[in-house]
């Protein structure tokens, strides 16, 4: 067998039968290297008909674009499976950190929180307001990221913390203040601004 092909792109993708979901996705794996880049399932399609002349119906593109992140990015089970190790590795590395995950009662994921010593360090020098918000997370679990950051010296933003729940509650935002009052205590004049979330102010 030779396994080395001399054929074009055009002559190999004629009869389409070649124009698997992993030829696809390996086509377009380059799309996706900056985390940044929006490109759609019609993207996939047009350009698929325009660059190789070849018709790709929907649901074709869009498993090719699942296997072209994957490729990318890996595999969201597998990564979340890593979770515990790589908390592990950043308390570790970061000496004083404060790394706390809350699991459900059947040990399934519900809360993470860290906040690095360097932050901790810094905080002392930064203006002290707290500016907290949430914002959704566009993956295979969803969930929200609350963030916690500040202003330093130079005006610049510095954040202090960072967590990911299912969603912006009442239990959620109170275990997020909590797990930060543990990390950076109180300070004179400090204030917290928000976007008046009642979840926010019913956990202050």
């Amino acid at each position: 067998m030779v396994d080395s092909h001399t054929c074009s792109l055009e002559i190999r993708f004629k009869d389409k039968r070649q124009t698997t979901t992993n030829v696809i996705a390996d086509v377009i794996k380059h799309k996706f290297s900056n985390i940044k880049t929006k490109y759609s399932v019609a993207d996939i399609i047009r350009d698929m008909k325009h660059d190789h002349n070849v018709e790709v119906k929907y649901n074709k593109a869009w498993r090719s674009k699942e296997k072209a992140l994957e490729i990318m990015r890996g595999n969201a089970t597998e990564s979340f499976v890593e979770l515990y190790s790589y908390l592990y590795m950043l308390h570790t590395t970061n000496v004083g950190s404060v790394v706390e995950l809350q699991l459900t009662g059947n040990n399934c994921f519900l809360y993470v929180f860290v906040a690095l010593n360097s932050s901790m360090k810094g905080w002392n020098y930064c203006l002290p307001v707290v500016v907290v918000d949430g914002t959704f997370l566009k993956s295979s679990y969803g969930g929200t990221l609350l963030v916690a950051a500040t202003q330093d010296a130079g005006g610049k933003i510095f954040p202090l913390a960072f967590g990911v729940v299912d969603s912006e509650n009442d239990m959620s935002w109170e275990w997020f203040f909590e797990k930060f009052r543990i990390a950076y205590g109180r300070r004179e004049y400090m204030v917290i601004v928000s976007d008046r979330h009642e979840s926010i102010i019913m956990s202050m």
